[in-house]
């Protein structure tokens, strides 16, 4: 008699996500606030565990304009760092698939303190395989 055995079931993950700079970062800082990490962990918990094969993880970050061209880039860069740091500690997702990019300045349609905090943003490209169940 044959045994059924369970049959794994994959997908293929191609997700993109931004998270509100307003949230992650106070201004003209690369250090996660609370609040933002709660919402990395929010985005991230559907790969934990069930990530088969990881093929990329893009992490690019943005500054707004106020302030030197090449500071902004540095701390766009800083930005996506420090999301890429907290993604590999808190996740099983393998350190070298996650790459960092910064964009330095956003450009947004208004000069508020409210559009420029948009400007501060993150986005994450997940690219992956998964375990479905």
């Amino acid at each position: 008699m044959v045994a059924e055995t369970a049959v794994s079931h994959t997908i293929i993950v191609d997700d993109q996500f931004s998270l509100d700079g307003a949230i992650l970062f106070p201004f003209d800082s690369a250090v996660l606030s609370e609040d933002g990490k709660a919402i990395i962990d929010e985005r991230t918990a559907k790969y934990r565990g069930k990530v088969r094969d990881m093929l990329d993880i893009d992490v690019v970050g943005y500054a707004d304009s106020v302030g030197a061209k090449d500071y902004n880039q540095t701390l766009s860069v800083e930005r996506a760092q420090a999301v890429a740091d907290y993604i590999d500690a808190r996740t099983d997702i393998p350190h070298n698939k996650i790459k960092v990019r910064g964009k330095g300045e956003s450009h947004a349609e208004g000069d508020s303190p409210e559009d420029r905090a948009v400007e501060r943003r993150v986005i994450i490209n997940v690219s992956a395989t998964m375990r479905s169940h």
